[in-house]
């Protein structure tokens, strides 16, 4: 700008020589702060696009590291779900063979309960029998006293 203005001095003394040449000049001189004004108000955009450019730039790295720290939550996610759903098939596991125990342990406890039944069963037919003899050998033997 300073350049412009020496530049525009020196033109103003060349015109002050010739006396036809000032409005030329004046317009020169209008035209220059006119310029001037524009050129001002380029640099406060410049300088306003420079700042939004920063903080872009700013939002674009905190947004970066945000999706990374995101990608990486993720995958660890996906790893305790994939550690989860081994964990549920061990547990069915678990479970199926639980239940196959326990169905097994039933039919022995029926079957023992029946071999019980049987045997108690037995066991009072043997107590009515030996009852039943004996009545018979008391009864044999007092008859055969008489």
């Amino acid at each position: 700008m300073t350049t412009m203005r020496n530049c525009m001095q020196g033109l103003f003394r060349i015109f002050q020589r010739d006396p036809d040449q000032n409005n030329a000049l004046r317009e020169c001189e209008e035209r220059l702060r006119g310029l001037e004004t524009e050129l001002d108000e380029e640099k406060r955009r410049h300088a306003d696009a420079q700042r939004n450019l920063r903080e872009s730039e700013s939002r674009i790295k905190e947004l970066t590291f945000q999706s990374d720290e995101d990608r990486q939550n993720n995958e660890r996610m996906k790893d305790q779900v994939e550690e989860l759903k081994q964990k549920i098939k061990t547990c069915e596991r678990q479970i199926e063979d639980e239940k196959k125990i326990a169905a097994t342990t039933r039919e022995m406890y029926e079957k023992l309960k029946r071999e019980m039944n049987i045997e108690e069963d037995n066991k009072e037919k043997t107590g009515q029998a030996v009852s039943k003899l004996r009545d018979e050998g008391r009864g044999g033997s007092a008859s055969q006293l008489s």
